[in-house]
């Protein structure tokens, strides 16, 4: 289980998750699984650009949710070993819209075994949706909870002031009415009335959740996507409780570092899987850069920049 919040607005839309898997144990309480697990994808397709997060079962097969996404989104070539096994490469989403992307979920999540959906899996997919001269906000949920997959949420252009803002979540958090006034009285409180002010105000709010249940985590990643008319770079930006420790070993280098975990980046051209680095990742693709916002963990190391493929942990069982 995990806590997602989109906020879509005419300028920005923010994706705030936690990172922390739990299960069900033979008690009352859950038990965590483990506390850094990635549920954040970002991804650019032909005529649209967003975030995917996940609530549900942390694994299918023996596979973590996640990869399972980016293998259907983005599926590899017969021979090529598929995406997860290695840090950066694989072929990318190519032409794909975001309809063939919703689709393709909601087909994928339809053939999953019947009696995973015990404990279900909801998608998240928030962005902008470009069409011409417009930019179009858009949140989408498909749900599944064993039986047919139900795909609910806006993707067309607001006919309302009320439809400019698109708020939704997913998961284990207070009813959406709450969610939403915590997350817009502490941006008020900020005395600020930008998205980055959003974007501490989802954080927050999924901390103060993370606080009265144990299925949510503190540990989060946050995306900023902007605009495509306004800005072609994406942030996201890894936020821990506490500072993670790593450390690079080698024949001539050992060196501690905070870690800085990435989330899926799935361009039409590439793939980028999770990692654990020292510093900021970009990946750019047809005038979009999407980069970490991060700062550099050892600014005195002349170590600029090192990463490896995430250590993922493995189903129960």
């Amino acid at each position: 289980m995990t806590l997602i919040l989109s906020i879509s607005t005419p300028r920005a839309s923010v994706h705030a998750s936690d990172r922390r898997v739990t299960l069900a144990g033979s008690g009352v309480s859950p038990v965590v699984y483990s506390p850094l697990e990635n549920k954040t994808l970002i991804f650019l397709a032909a005529d649209a650009v967003g975030t995917i997060g996940f609530t549900g079962i942390a694994f299918v097969g023996k596979q973590p949710t996640d990869q399972w996404i980016a293998n259907t989104l983005a599926p590899q070539p017969a021979g090529a070993p598929p995406l997860g096994t290695f840090a950066f490469g694989g072929r990318g989403l190519g032409r794909v819209k975001l309809r063939t992307i919703i689709w393709r979920l909601r087909n994928a999540l339809a053939g999953l075994p019947r009696n995973l959906g015990k404990y279900g899996l909801t998608l998240q997919v928030a962005g902008y949706r470009i069409r011409r001269r417009l930019s179009i906000p858009f949140c989408v949920q498909i749900d599944w909870k064993g039986g047919v997959p139900t795909v609910n949420g806006w993707m067309r252009p607001p006919r309302t002031r009320q439809q400019r803002i698109l708020f939704s979540q997913a998961g284990d958090g207070w009813p959406i009415a709450r969610t939403s006034k915590v997350v817009m009285d502490h941006a008020e409180a900020t005395g600020r009335r930008d998205i980055e002010a959003l974007r501490l105000a989802a954080m927050d709010a999924i901390r103060q959740r993370a606080g009265e249940t144990a299925t949510v985590g503190r540990d989060l990643m946050t995306v900023i996507v902007p605009n495509p008319f306004i800005s072609r770079e994406i942030l996201w930006r890894f936020e821990p409780a506490d500072p993670h420790e790593a450390a690079i070993v080698g024949a001539n280098v050992s060196e501690k570092f905070q870690a800085i975990y990435s989330p899926w980046i799935i361009t039409p051209a590439s793939v980028s899987c999770p990692t654990v680095g020292t510093s900021g990742l970009t990946v750019g693709f047809g005038g979009f850069e999407i980069k970490c916002e991060n700062d550099a963990a050892n600014p005195d190391s002349p170590l600029r920049f090192a990463a490896s493929h995430q250590q993922r942990s493995r189903p129960p069982g």
